[in-house]
């Protein structure tokens, strides 16, 4: 190797060519090596380069999988709570009804209690009711002439036992309609509480299943604030093809409409998830080309400089 190096004649160029000086090879391997040199680094930067576009949208993708796999669970877990609440929803109904009756029937109840009192009780003296009927009943049986009195004790006996439990029953009026009536007001305020058409859980129940199905109306998703939001979700679309992909995270912004699946800011999550999907293996394949050529070329830098290591080696030592 080391005399092949010292003889250089196969270095020169032969005379005819216009060009009768000789060039050293040792010259022209260092001029091709200064070549190299800036055509290694040109590559090297164009390979690093590719290969940082591919790694950024290695992480945008990641990033839009990740919101992916977010919204399709966020959906399922939407899709379940409409389920529940749709359950929750027929239960309360039978609540509802149920204690609709049960209103009826209390004051049903109250309203026989009372007729109960009310015929005990006398409010016109033209229908005397059955308490002031028995004083009558008594001052009849006194003013009886061809009565034994043993046998008018014996009657007013029986007659005052029963006025005795007629009056005990009148005094429990009070109380007993009191309780009637605590309980039909605590009756009817768990309907209303439950069943109220405008407040009750029942319509909050329904307003918020049509809010996960996306179907309640005079919703702020379907308001104008609605064709803003949408507005705004086209200003966050990120195209492959623009100068400044991938996206910032604040350029896509979630918008949070119902049903989920139907979102349009789902769609073209999973759109863009598509896109830079087939954006990366575009770039990958783009980095693995350039790393390609900057490694050839690397290895064409090596070789001469070896090459030129190995002459300058020679020439020492001759």
């Amino acid at each position: 190797m080391a005399k092949f190096l010292i003889n250089d004649d196969c270095c020169r160029e032969q005379p005819g060519n216009g060009d009768s000086e000789n060039k050293d090879c040792l010259d022209n391997w260092k001029k091709q090596l200064e070549e190299v040199c800036n055509e290694f680094n040109i590559k090297s930067a164009i390979t690093q380069q590719s290969k940082a576009a591919y790694e950024n949208s290695q992480a945008w993708e990641a990033k839009l999988e990740n919101w992916k796999k977010i919204i399709e669970e966020s959906d399922k877990k939407a899709k379940e709570i409409i389920r529940v609440l749709g359950f929750f929803l027929a239960q309360i109904k039978t609540v509802c009804k149920n204690a609709k009756c049960t209103n009826k029937t209390i004051e049903m109840l109250l309203c026989l209690v009372k007729s109960i009192y009310d015929c005990l009780a006398t409010y016109d003296e033209n229908n005397p009711g059955l308490k002031k009927q028995i004083e009558e009943l008594k001052k009849l049986l006194n003013c009886l002439t061809n009565v034994k009195d043993d046998v008018k004790a014996e009657v007013l006996k029986c007659i005052e036992a029963y006025e005795e439990k007629i009056i005990v029953v009148c005094e429990t009026q009070d109380a007993t309609l009191n309780k009637l009536l605590e309980t039909l007001k605590c009756a009817q305020l768990l309907y209303a509480a439950i069943c109220d058409k405008e407040d009750g859980l029942k319509v909050k129940i329904k307003n918020m299943q049509l809010t996960f199905e996306g179907k309640l109306e005079n919703h702020e998703s379907s308001s104008g604030t609605n064709s803003e939001s949408q507005s705004t979700a086209q200003v966050g679309h990120c195209d492959p093809e623009d100068e400044a992909y991938p996206c910032a995270d604040k350029d896509i912004g979630c918008e949070g409409l119902f049903p989920i699946d139907a979102n349009p800011y789902t769609s073209k999550i999973s759109q863009d998830f598509t896109k830079a999907d087939v954006r990366t293996k575009e770039l990958e394949e783009l980095w693995i080309a350039n790393k390609k050529e900057s490694d050839k070329t690397l290895s064409k830098k090596n070789s001469l400089k070896e090459a030129i290591d190995a002459a300058e080696a020679a020439k020492s030592g001759k």
